[in-house]
């Protein structure tokens, strides 16, 4: 058998082949983290999709955890033009599912998030103060399509990640209320802001 700095260094080399990474991950168990660590070095999670990744976690034998992901992306709709930001475009469960399905320690390495067609008046509470918990490690967060109530509720949410060095804002929108009866809500968008 060949030690096992030497099988890491060929799984490192086939980091971008999926399909050799994935047969490899058959060969042994002492195959699988490193295969893992390749594989789900980028999780990207639509609300179509997110919940049989979420079902990972129910299972006894789950240890997906151990794959340190880094890099996560979650878009509560695969629909990125021609929709609008009314109804089910941001009301999807995805994001909610990170917060509330997955067990702490799944994300715990990500250092870079990005958050896609998100009403944060989705989120409860205690999802919103889980976040900092969650992903303490995040030095970069993209926020795209993102619909805040308050600009409290963005403030809060830049100031939970510790270790933050870039964010990247696109089409960030704040309800603000009027105080003219006639004018109830209106809206403020943040087109596009990158900072480092």
């Amino acid at each position: 058998m060949l030690p096992t700095e030497l099988c890491n260094l060929i799984i490192d080399h086939l980091h971008d082949s999926k399909p050799s990474l994935l047969a490899c991950s058959l060969v042994c168990r002492a195959w699988v983290p490193e295969c893992r660590f390749h594989l789900f070095h980028k999780v990207v999670l639509y609300r179509d999709t997110a919940d049989p990744f979420f079902q990972l976690f129910e299972s006894p034998y789950a240890t997906l955890a151990s794959a340190h992901t880094r890099e996560l992306d979650v878009a509560q709709n695969t629909v990125t033009r021609g929709g609008n930001l009314d109804g089910e475009l941001l009301d999807g469960l995805a994001f909610q599912g990170v917060l509330s399905r997955c067990p702490a320690d799944v994300f715990e390495y990500v250092q870079k998030l990005s958050v896609t067609w998100v009403g944060w008046w989705t989120l409860s509470d205690a999802e919103r103060l889980s976040i900092g918990h969650r992903f303490k490690n995040v030095t970069e967060l993209a926020l795209w399509m993102v619909y805040f109530q308050t600009d409290e509720e963005f403030q809060a949410l830049v100031f939970s990640f510790p270790a933050l060095e870039i964010l990247s804002l696109q089409t960030i929108r704040f309800q603000v209320k009027d105080l003219e009866e006639n004018h109830s809500h209106v809206e403020h968008t943040l087109q596009s802001c990158t900072g480092q």
